[in-house]
């Protein structure tokens, strides 16, 4: 099956506008996997070709291991785990300036022209050429043209560094501002860094001439107390203290006003994390909105009750205090199950891979549940329960 890419024939609406009807019922796709077979039929055993890794596919219809996808008039089966949405599969970066996304790797092919500062995300480099994706739509530009988001960062930044140190026992440093990039390392308490650069919730570290990024609410700058743990606020104003991440507030609210161990909250966490990367006012493609994605009827129903309740739908506080009442009413089987499992890093594991596979009901259902699974157990785990 040759490889062809699915866009439409005005890339410039896509791009621009976003379409989100136009993908209500497929996503775009890209082949994770070094190599992977189309097949011809549903139980995968009549293959019909293979796409290698970065083919863009149309996944029109898909369950727990099996995807039926159309590239072009064609269609046929692939294994669910060789794919990823193209809205998970890259890192956010912004175009340095002004250029043109086309159609496909060939400046010949349509295109559209994007001013500087035009937000997308980066998939892959090859050569010269970038593959880039918005709106669950691929694009191809020029990669002298495209920076990631953490370097365009970085550099406007470096002006504001400051001394700081390590305030928990242990934090993670990472190659890019995700805790799904490589993992350089740890930092243990105490230890002294230079913030370089600070991009929402992540810090850009220096140690020692090697660089990363980390948790920005892990440390503490140097000229203001002795290391030690930052106190958290009082009990009653911590949702509205802008000081602490997001990260941080929604775990105080899950272990104190909930009453969920720590294992339970970091599988919480990491379900959050991939979702919307803790940016409360997330929207995709699809209609989903919020900390934990809501769609659909669900949507309306925390728009209406955080109306009813005094809150808004569009602050931390109203939406945890909703996701609180879901799992209290409708999500209650979700909540028993978190508060049963164990204090543990597999407790952590266990209560990703749930939350996921029944609360939140991704596509892949089992990959992602697997991968928020790991992600709760390896990164929050660790940065909690010390």
């Amino acid at each position: 099956m040759k490889a062809i890419v699915r866009v439409c024939a005005c890339i410039s609406v896509l791009f621009l506008l976003l379409c989100a009807a136009a993908l209500a019922e497929s996503f775009t796709a890209i082949v994770s996997s070094e190599r992977a077979t189309v097949y011809s039929d549903r139980s995968c055993t009549l293959a019909l070709g293979t796409m290698g890794r970065y083919g863009v596919v149309s996944v029109e219809a898909w369950s727990d291991s099996v995807a039926l996808v159309k590239k072009g008039s064609r269609m046929g089966y692939m294994r669910a785990s060789d794919l990823t949405r193209a809205t998970e599969a890259g890192r956010a970066a912004q175009v340095t300036e002004r250029a043109k996304v086309y159609k496909k790797p060939n400046t010949k092919s349509a295109s559209v022209t994007v001013k500087a500062g035009f937000k997308l995300d980066l998939i892959a480099v090859k050569g010269s050429w970038a593959m880039v994706e918005r709106g669950g739509i691929v694009g191809y530009m020029r990669s002298k043209y495209v920076r990631t988001v953490e370097a365009s960062q970085t550099d406007a930044a470096v002006a504001q560094v400051y001394a700081a140190y390590v305030a928990w026992d242990r934090v993670t440093v990472y190659q890019t501002a995700s805790s799904a990039s490589v993992s350089l390392g740890t930092l243990k308490r105490g230890a002294t860094v230079t913030v370089r650069a600070v991009s929402g919730q992540w810090a850009n570290v220096e140690k020692n001439g090697r660089t990363g990024w980390c948790m920005l609410s892990a440390l503490a700058r140097a000229d203001e107390a002795t290391p030690a743990t930052t106190p958290a606020p009082a009990a009653d104003d911590y949702l509205n203290d802008t000081s602490l991440s997001a990260e941080r507030r929604i775990y105080l609210y899950l272990t104190r006003e909930m009453g969920l161990n720590t294992a339970a909250a970091c599988g919480i966490l990491a379900n959050i994390e991939r979702e919307c990367d803790f940016n409360v006012n997330d929207q995709s493609y699809d209609g989903g909105y919020g900390i934990v994605q809501w769609t659909g009827e669900r949507n309306t129903a925390l728009k209406s009750w955080c109306a009813q309740h005094g809150y808004s739908h569009t602050r931390l506080a109203g939406q945890l205090r909703f996701l609180k009442y879901e799992l209290e009413t409708t999500q209650k089987k979700t909540l028993s199950y978190l508060k049963a499992v164990s204090d543990t890093a597999t407790g952590a594991y266990n209560a990703a891979y749930y939350f996921c596979y029944y609360f939140e009901i991704p596509a892949n259902r089992t990959a992602n549940s697997v991968r928020r699974g790991e992600l709760a157990r390896d990164t929050y785990w660790p940065r909690y329960a010390g």
